[in-house]
């Protein structure tokens, strides 16, 4: 199968600015932004700033009783099966269809028993059991896992796949941690994030599958890539961007003699780190962008929302390629704290 048949034709995200696909998208266009400050305290009681999905725009979610379940892990739960609700309802997916998700990688009860989560993802989604897989955690696993559902429908061992990543940092102890390692954005502190927290979950498929179900192309997976960054941010050691450049070289495989990238939808969380990684990438591939190529981060506008971010970011992208208002070929990228790297490219379908 090659590139050309690989299409993105659903989508689902919750964020700050509520549910659906269209609400994220035109605010993160028109650079709005939601944040609230005074729900969390930093050092000497300083009120920090974070942004908070909407609880009374979630549709209501009756989970049953989850023993040992902290908040943190329902609201994950909700927020996961909202994206994927929306998601799967675009194209009336079978319930069998592979999932492939990306989780936190600072909830440590759910990385150690993911199937945990899974369990009780499938069954709130009303999904067959046993065709869920945990990918990766952190910032780049969504993009992780969408590579996998490129796989999995490319190698034909599903005709359809769902990547998915959700995260929240809303939770005293985590951000308690942050303001410990100095990631937090705060008066004192320029160089952070806002919190936040998120869901989003795209629908890959091939052409046939596509044409088969009567499936309405959104935009055109053109190429994948991922690379490690020996130089990561947990790492201590120097980052010159190797993984990142290896990883978009790999995703701009799939890009047509002559043609140049013309949006680039970035994991930036506001930390300098990311745009000097970026900045290293970006010369190396200069000959492959546009002169007047539009750089996109909308943590800008609702805060960093980790695992969540590289299905998100896409999201974003396809909604403005199939809308209009976004020019092609468009790249998406994602950098974890730890060293994973991973890029997409896409085009019109």
């Amino acid at each position: 199968m090659s590139a050309d048949d690989l299409l993105v034709v659903g989508m689902g995200m919750v964020t700050p600015f509520g549910v659906g696909v269209d609400a994220s998208a035109a605010a993160a266009r028109a650079g709005l932004a939601t944040f609230e400050e005074g729900r969390f305290v930093g050092l000497n009681a300083q009120r920090l700033t974070s942004a908070e999905v909407p609880t009374n725009l979630l549709p209501p979610l009756t989970t049953g009783d989850l023993p040992g379940w902290s908040g943190r892990q329902v609201r994950l739960l909700h927020l996961a099966w909202v994206a994927l609700t929306e998601a799967q309802a675009m194209v009336g997916l079978a319930n069998d269809v592979p999932l492939l998700v990306s989780l936190p990688d600072r909830e440590e009860q759910i990385r150690s028993k993911p199937e945990t989560f899974l369990a009780q993802l499938d069954r709130v989604c009303g999904r067959q059991p046993g065709h869920s897989r945990v990918v990766a955690t952190g910032r780049a696993g969504g993009l992780l896992a969408l590579i996998e559902a490129c796989e999995r429908v490319r190698t034909g061992i599903a005709p359809a796949a769902i990547a998915i990543g959700v995260d929240s940092y809303l939770a005293s102890a985590i951000i308690a941690q942050l303001v410990v390692e100095g990631r937090v954005k705060t008066e004192q502190n320029s160089d952070g994030f806002i919190p936040s927290e998120a869901a989003a979950a795209v629908v890959i498929c091939s052409r046939d599958a596509a044409e088969r179900a009567g499936w309405t192309p959104l935009a055109r997976i053109a190429g994948t890539g991922s690379a490690n960054e020996p130089g990561s941010l947990r790492s201590g050691e120097v980052c010159r961007g190797n993984g990142l450049t290896d990883s978009i070289s790999a995703a701009l495989s799939g890009l047509p003699e002559g043609q140049q990238v013309r949006e680039v939808y970035a994991s930036f969380t506001g930390e300098a780190y990311w745009s000097k990684e970026w900045g290293a990438a970006a010369i190396r591939h200069r000959p492959r962008l546009h002169d007047r190529v539009a750089i996109h981060h909308p943590a800008d506008c609702w805060g960093e929302v980790g695992a969540a971010c590289g299905p998100a970011l896409v999201a974003l992208a396809v909604a403005g390629i199939a809308k209009g208002y976004r020019n092609v070929p468009a790249l998406v990228f994602a950098s974890g704290d730890g060293s994973e790297r991973a890029a997409t490219l896409l085009s019109t379908p």
